[in-house]
């Protein structure tokens, strides 16, 4: 059952395994922690552009530019 709004409504549908392994590459790729009980990191996972501007935001980019790795 989705957990992050219905893939029909253009939202990822995802499920509680889905977010947890897109939480751990978000951490291990870019260092920035989801918590579960946070409304922003919930938000993020409800589409590709939230979960963009989620990143940035934690680290401290602009919005809408590429965001380096390491």
């Amino acid at each position: 059952t989705p957990l992050f709004g219905d893939a029909a409504t253009g939202a990822l549908g995802l499920d509680s395994i889905d977010a947890l392994e897109i939480g751990a590459v978000i951490k291990q790729r870019f260092g920035v922690q989801m918590k579960a009980q946070d409304e922003a990191s919930r938000n993020a996972m409800y589409c590709v552009k939230n979960l963009h501007a989620f990143v940035c935001e934690a680290m401290g980019a602009e919005v809408g530019h590429a965001v380096a790795t390491a």
